[in-house]
């Protein structure tokens, strides 16, 4: 595991290190598709004081760029 607070490799694979709730939500939207919102990935996110896919947030939301990851990766899946 690379993180402490757990590690997702693509949408098949999830490890929770930490078992905060918003934590959980995170690794778990990471297998619908959302990707992290901080390093490289920062400027995705409008919110990123409230945003959960930003690291080590506790507290807080999927954010709309999050929620617009989760229902393009999602619209992949319809056949």
């Amino acid at each position: 595991m690379r993180h402490q607070w757990g590690d997702a490799q693509g949408t098949w694979l999830t490890v929770i290190g930490c078992m905060h709730e918003k934590n959980i939500w995170h690794e778990v939207a990471h297998l619908l598709g959302a990707e992290d919102h901080y390093g490289d990935g920062m400027n995705r996110c409008k919110n990123p004081d409230r945003c959960i896919m930003t690291y080590g947030k506790t507290e807080g939301v999927l954010c709309e760029e999050a929620l617009a990851e989760i229902r393009n990766y999602i619209s992949t899946l319809k056949g």
